[in-house]
């Protein structure tokens, strides 16, 4: 019985020791220091964490003036792209530019989106409207689209592809999934941007660096149309860069 009873706290010891060493391994893990500007200055495992907006931000994610600082229906406009034509928003949340093209007459929208919260949120604003979107949860590298797109549009979801192999797999569903001769239209972290986004790790463009990434790929043919950097300043009032291209299909043999 007492052999039991060391042997149990001999035990008890190791497990309250592990877990010691393990929570003090996670506590040395962090450190702190000036970084970017967007970041909070505590790092961890040699990346800065980058300050999160909390849900009290929405209103300012969501006002009224935002598409006109962006402009992405008048360059929608500007492509003759038709309100029959296939349309996807990557990432798009509580996207400010589906409801936009709505109101604009385009029917054949596309909601991609990997946070069920958020489609739900936005489907229940536009309540009947919602029925002239197609929606979709999940992984983007698991969507199958009906049709083939003639506009991809996506705000800075490419960015946090940052190895080789995710970046491919994004670059397959972009190539298999847009239409020859249809567009793409990217917004990333300019290469004077910032070096993480929501505290985490972004892999930052310029122009000639996003074209020659999309043709990365073999029998993959895109070519420049436009490019754009703009300045994105932050309710806390820091700026951040951003590279916008827009580029157009030629061929693709998947």
């Amino acid at each position: 019985m007492q052999i039991f009873k060391l042997v149990t706290i001999l035990l008890l010891c190791f497990l309250c020791q592990t877990t010691y060493s393990q929570n003090n391994t996670k506590l040395q893990n962090y450190t702190y220091k000036e970084g970017d500007y967007s970041g909070i200055g505590k790092w961890y495992m040699g990346r800065e964490i980058a300050y999160v907006m909390g849900y009290q931000g929405i209103g300012w994610l969501e006002r009224p003036e935002r598409e006109a600082e962006e402009s992405t229906t008048k360059l929608i406009k500007n492509l003759d792209i038709q309100p029959t034509d296939v349309i996807a928003d990557i990432g798009a949340g509580r996207s400010m530019l589906l409801p936009a093209l709505l109101d604009a007459g385009y029917r054949n929208l596309t909601h991609v989106e990997w946070s069920q919260c958020a489609s739900q949120a936005l489907q229940h604003q536009l309540k009947d409207q919602a029925s002239h979107i197609t929606w979709f949860v999940g992984d983007l590298n698991q969507w199958q689209p009906p049709a083939l797109i003639d506009l991809w549009h996506d705000r800075a979801v490419f960015h946090f592809q940052m190895d080789h192999t995710s970046i491919q797999q994004y670059l397959h569903s972009l190539h298999r999934a847009v239409r020859p001769g249809g567009y793409a239209l990217l917004a990333t972290f300019h290469l004077d941007g910032p070096e993480t986004c929501s505290g985490l790790p972004v892999q930052r463009y310029d122009a000639n660096s996003l074209v020659s990434t999309l043709n990365d790929s073999k029998d993959a043919n895109w070519k420049p149309v436009k490019s754009q950097i703009w300045t994105h300043r932050t309710p806390s009032g820091s700026e951040q860069i951003f590279q916008y291209l827009l580029a157009q299909q030629t061929s693709f043999d998947p």
